[in-house]
């Protein structure tokens, strides 16, 4: 999600397309019922299926998912208050986001390398934390609790390895946070966008 980390909590752009998708009711039933049969999450995440609309939360390019969010919300035009679920909405939230953060095809990359390969092999629980996380997020909604936030967080120790947890101090939303220790995830930027609706990627300023 990072490249240099200013701070302890950012907010990525694998973080943001969840915390789009998972503002559709159609999204989290989807989800809740595909982790209870005990799918690996990583996976799953690639062949969402919602009424039709196929979507690869970390594989669709930029274009393509702005797409998606807008079939999404006419299949599930339930809104919960001040928050945002259409496809430009999308867009210039993620164009907010710190440059080594927003949605690129290096950015997507980088976090689908480090969670899907080099996280696993530091904590081999990693996919069991996920899908316990995703789960009790999803089950804590009620009519105050309306939202799920995903979050990188960078307050482990040195070496510790990484996990994913979901924080529940805050009464109206719960937290999906993937924790790392202090040490940055490397992002290859060198690479050439990867289809339309990718933008170039970010070039991290010493």
């Amino acid at each position: 999600m990072g490249g240099g980390m200013p701070f302890h909590l950012e907010k990525g752009v694998i973080g943001l397309r969840f915390d789009y998708l998972c503002r559709s009711g159609l999204v989290r039933d989807h989800i809740r019922a595909r982790l209870a049969a005990n799918e690996n999450p990583f996976r799953m995440s690639k062949t969402l299926n919602i009424n039709d609309i196929p979507i690869d939360a970390m594989g669709d390019s930029k274009s393509e998912f702005k797409k998606k969010l807008d079939a999404l919300l006419v299949e599930d035009p339930v809104l919960v208050p001040e928050e945002r679920r259409s496809g430009d909405e999308y867009i210039i939230d993620q164009a907010r986001l710190l440059g080594l953060n927003q949605d690129t095809a290096g950015n997507r990359d980088g976090f689908v390398q480090y969670w899907a390969t080099t996280a696993p092999a530091l904590n081999a629980n990693l996919q069991s934390d996920l899908r316990q996380a995703l789960i009790q997020a999803i089950d804590s909604l009620d009519s105050i609790r309306q939202r799920i936030d995903f979050w990188w967080d960078c307050t482990m120790p040195d070496h510790h390895p990484p996990t994913v947890i979901t924080s529940l101090d805050v009464p109206w939303i719960a937290r999906v946070l993937f924790c790392t220790d202090h040490e940055p995830i490397d992002h290859d930027t060198t690479k050439p966008p990867r289809g339309p609706g990718d933008e170039p990627i970010d070039v991290p300023v010493p």
